[in-house]
């Protein structure tokens, strides 16, 4: 993400994620990124807050979908 554009907003608006059905990717750093934004956005961030509890909510069943968008909350930052 060293290259990556940067973003005005956090999420886009009206976004819908479903959960995945079929197994997580372990080879995702997903439950990481979002405990350290968790952490991020109690302490420091807490604009970010929202966004990363809806992102949170596919902890269990997530996929590259989720994945792009954990990433579109780090543009933000």
């Amino acid at each position: 993400m060293e290259d990556c554009k940067i973003s005005s907003v956090h999420m886009h608006p009206n976004l819908n994620l479903q959960k995945h059905n079929e197994e997580s990717n372990p080879a995702i750093p997903y439950r990481e990124l979002i405990g350290a934004l968790l952490f991020l956005a109690r302490v420091s961030r807490p604009d970010i807050m929202y966004a990363v509890n809806k992102i949170a909510q596919f902890n269990s069943a997530y996929n590259e979908e989720h994945f792009y968008h954990t990433k579109q909350i780090l543009r933000y930052l």
